[in-house]
């Protein structure tokens, strides 16, 4: 009835195409675009926004400020939100929200309540009041 080599060929045929489907399915789910996870913000993140936007305005600040004391005051310096800690101080301080004697005594503050990122707290609060002072300078030019 029917020959060996038409089974054959069905059969050769069948594998060929088989293969390239699988072929097919596996670069295209391989090399397909990925969707880029985001990273959620955190809430020091959406408080240095405000500090950002806020145009120097005194409620937002003191707002801000306000939330920083209540909840992110202590801080570990194994916490994974040191430096979102960190960059939060150096918005605040570089505003001209607080006075040079002000953030004086905010840094010793959280030196005091922070010993183990003393060094820390102390290098971004210096940078953020010379940027702040050469920030003067350019104005008054």
């Amino acid at each position: 009835m029917y020959q060996v080599s038409y089974f054959l060929l069905f059969y050769i045929v069948e594998i060929v195409v088989l293969s390239i489907l699988l072929l097919i399915l596996f670069f295209s789910g391989f090399f397909s675009p990925t969707k880029e996870t985001t990273i959620p913000k955190t809430t020091l993140d959406l408080l240095i926004e405000q500090v950002k936007n806020s145009n120097e305005d005194k409620d937002v600040l003191d707002s801000v400020m306000h939330e920083f004391y209540t909840h992110f005051y202590n801080i570990s310096s194994k916490s994974k939100n040191l430096d979102s800690w960190l960059k939060l101080i150096q918005e605040i301080t570089m505003l001209d929200y607080m006075s040079v004697e002000q953030v004086a005594k905010f840094r010793d503050d959280l030196s005091k309540k922070n010993p183990g990122i003393r060094r820390e707290i102390k290098q971004a609060i210096g940078i953020s009041l010379k940027y702040r002072e050469d920030n003067k300078k350019k104005r008054k030019q």
